[in-house]
């Protein structure tokens, strides 16, 4: 491991996708990271040292050869605003070639971003949900299952290639910037007022980092991890903790305008699933990857809103939210770049 480890990051465009890129540059342990992403960079755009950028489908055979001797895959894209046939496209089918197309070049580490709304938005959802809570794809829409669909393909991985270190990163709500929130209220449901639970983007970048292989010879840990900040905060709170304005809909007028908006496809509509994940908490333990992993959140969740809130107060750009914001929804989308 001389030369360092050669990281592949797919969605690397993406809000998160960029902080990483960034952050794996500037690790003692890595030697070049290999940013791709479906969209190529901007022009004049800054690449980190180390960093090379490859437009490039998640889907596309060409991934071959920009996945070729990579040490580790860290897979980020995924496809938030999808319907039917186009998110399983890109969410399942783009994120089984990656897995396959890394470990075929011979990666033997990979580190997928998942989400804690694998576990589902239902109303016995325990407080706090450890990792081996069962993955329920509820409600019923294609984000929460196409979660649970390539957490299964990486399950049947881990049985046909037990040589290879599969991580499954499972964070709540991620704020920094670009974060889909806001930009000046933030909706929640009239008639539920559940937990919710977030999660800073520096503290989100420090576990993908600690996930990196330590390279002296020792076992790295595997396996599922949930990411989340303590104290979690009820819905109702949330927006005057943001500085943003609440807007306070009943959940069956709520659901019943994203539904006509999805069915006559309006620009901006969502599926009505992500009111129906408004209803109830999605709020993990963490005990296990500040155990395995050395990774504890740097504050509660009304330090990383409060922190999240000056952050967009100070900046000049207007946010590059892949979403509007949502009626409360817990554990909201994780990356957005492909």
């Amino acid at each position: 491991m001389t030369a360092g480890l050669t990281v592949a990051v797919t969605g690397a465009r993406g809000y998160l996708g960029r902080a990483l890129v960034e952050a794996l540059a500037r690790d003692e342990r890595v030697g070049s990271v290999v940013a791709i992403d479906v969209h190529p960079p901007r022009p004049g755009a800054d690449t980190p040292p180390k960093a090379r950028a490859v437009a490039c489908d998640v889907r596309d055979p060409r991934l071959a050869e920009a996945l070729e001797d990579t040490d580790v895959l860290v897979h980020l894209a995924w496809r938030v605003l999808g319907v039917g046939r186009d998110a399983w496209s890109v969410n399942v089918d783009g994120s089984h070639n990656a897995f396959e197309t890394a470990l075929g070049a011979g990666a033997r580490t990979i580190i997928h971003a998942s989400s804690a709304a694998a576990y589902g938005c239902s109303p016995d959802n325990p407080v706090p949900i450890p990792e081996d809570r069962p993955l329920r794809p509820v409600p019923a829409f294609y984000y929460p299952q196409t979660k649970v669909a390539v957490e299964q393909i990486l399950d049947r991985l881990e049985q046909a290639h037990p040589e290879a270190r599969i991580v499954r990163m499972r964070p709540v709500t991620i704020l920094g910037p670009g974060a889909p929130i806001g930009p000046r209220i933030f909706p929640t449901l009239w008639d539920f007022d559940p937990l919710m639970q977030f999660v800073s983007m520096a503290d989100v970048v420090r576990a993908f980092i600690a996930a990196l292989p330590s390279g002296d010879g020792d076992a790295a840990p595997a396996g599922a991890f949930n990411l989340g900040a303590p104290g979690p905060v009820l819905s109702s709170a949330v927006a005057g903790l943001l500085g943003l304005r609440r807007v306070r809909l009943p959940y069956r007028f709520a659901r019943a305008a994203a539904r006509a908006g999805a069915a006559l496809r309006l620009p901006g509509a969502l599926n009505p699933g992500w009111v129906d994940m408004g209803r109830y908490p999605i709020v993990v333990d963490t005990a296990r990857a500040e155990r395995e992993l050395g990774w504890r959140a740097s504050g509660d969740c009304t330090a990383a809103l409060t922190s999240f809130a000056g952050q967009r107060a100070t900046s000049s750009t207007p946010s590059t939210s892949p979403r509007p914001s949502t009626p409360s929804t817990p554990s909201t989308p994780t990356e957005a770049a492909q």
